[in-house]
């Protein structure tokens, strides 16, 4: 049912944060303590490792399980073109911009915190704590709302998180604060639109999960596309005009 599957999305979203928010700070951690960069890529890949053996395990018990019927489970052109011609081009659209801000913020963070004289690191540790406690106490709550305002309160949220960080003059207070702003907008709006797809995809008797990884494909577009597009505009214009650009 929807509500069960927007729990699922968000507890799944909430291990994702984990990892993602986690990353900065630990692999400063290992390269301070054990031996520089070398030694925290080889803890990350002995990570991946793990996380490999993990799925390859779980092929077995997953396909005991009993599925739901699926006309198309793979990629193809004309199954995405499909589902961009639905209206699940909209919350696709939403989640690529949406990846824009978080890669911004996440990627060039310690060209906007120093400067202020903060630490990067309070930024990744607040959106992290905040975004997975998020996503796991709210999980069973969140798919009896509807998505369209919450979706709507959510980017007006993230919104605010990011104009604290644009008005802030150093103080850490603001800084912790318009972090949690944001991790709590950024934080739900991932379950809540790959919901929102999925739904639109089953209303419209379209592949869910070509939908679905349609909607990665949108979040990955924004995520590792908008760092070159920020990067330009902070080499030619500083950190302040990247802000605005996320805030618009």
């Amino acid at each position: 049912k929807p509500a069960a599957r927007l729990e699922a999305l968000t507890l799944l979203s909430g291990s994702q944060m984990l990892g993602l928010g986690l990353a900065a700070p630990l692999g400063h951690f290992l390269a301070a303590r054990f031996g520089g960069a070398p030694f925290a890529f080889g803890a990350y890949a002995a990570v991946c490792v793990a996380a490999a053996a993990l799925a390859w395990g779980l092929r077995g018990p997953l396909a005991r399980l009993p599925q739901l019927p699926m006309n198309a489970v793979a990629l193809s052109l004309p199954a995405v073109g499909r589902v961009l011609r639905s209206r699940a081009w909209m919350p696709v659209l939403m989640m690529g911009l949406s990846a824009c801000t978080f890669a911004g913020l996440s990627t060039f963070q310690s060209l906007y915190a120093r400067p202020l004289r903060l630490t990067p690191d309070t930024f990744f540790l607040t959106f992290t704590i905040t975004t997975v406690a998020l996503r796991f106490s709210v999980a069973s709550l969140i798919g009896k709302l509807p998505l369209r305002p919450l979706a709507l309160c959510l980017f007006g949220v993230t919104l605010a998180g990011i104009a604290l960080l644009a008005v802030n003059p150093g103080s850490v207070w603001l800084y912790v604060g318009a972090t949690v702003l944001f991790a709590t907008g950024y934080g739900l709006t991932y379950s809540t639109l790959n919901a929102m797809v999925v739904n639109i995809a089953g209303e419209s008797d379209l592949s869910m999960p070509v939908a679905s990884q349609v909607f990665t494909l949108g979040y990955f577009a924004g995520a590792f596309g908008f760092p070159y597009v920020a990067g330009r505009l902070i080499a030619a214009h500083g950190i302040d005009v990247v802000l605005g650009a996320m805030m618009a």
